[in-house]
Order: C-alpha cells, then structure tokens, then sequence
C-alpha cells in the first residue's frame, strides 16, 4: 500500500539523504537489485553494533556520522532508504 512508500517528511526532504539514496541505489533497477545494493553497501561502510549507541539525533546523522546502533537503528534505517528508493518496505518487530 501507499504507507509502505510514506517516510516523514523530514526525512524525504533531507538533501543529505536524497543524495545518499542516489549514492546507493545509481543505477539499480527493480527491487531485487536494490535490495543487493543496499546491502553491499551497509557491508562496504564502518557501521558497528552496539546495544549503548548514544543519544539518536538522526537518522541521516545515524547513516552518515555515528553509524553505531542496533537492530532496531538498522531496521528502521533500511526501511527509510528503501522507501525514498522507491521500494515498499516495513519493520516488524518481535519474534514469534
């Protein structure tokens, strides 16, 4: 549906984001394709795990600057870039 597209406005007019969404998704077509680069990308860059990541001021800081976190910081953060590239996505959270 269309709330699978919808990310808050903030966000979709952050032109550190957009341009980070053209860095990682040029030239991948289709969801499938975008979905690899996106985690070639996630695997290609510092990012760390952790549980204690510190105050969370953005999720455009969290992607550029901090990249530390833990699951829920790159649940959220890949559903984001998927949707502002165009691919339907949300988080689920738990475990059954």
């Amino acid at each position: 549906g269309k709330g699978l597209l919808s990310v808050p406005a903030p966000l979709a007019e952050d032109a550190e984001m957009r341009a980070l969404v053209d860095k990682i998704f040029a030239g991948k077509e289709g969801t499938p394709e975008r979905l690899k680069a996106l985690a070639a990308w996630f695997r290609s860059e510092r990012f760390t795990y952790t549980v204690r990541p510190g105050r969370m001021e953005s999720l455009t800081k969290f992607l550029t600057r901090s990249r530390k976190g833990f699951c829920e910081h790159y649940a959220a953060a890949s559903a984001n870039l998927l949707r502002l590239a165009g691919v339907p996505a949300r988080v689920i959270t738990g475990y059954r």
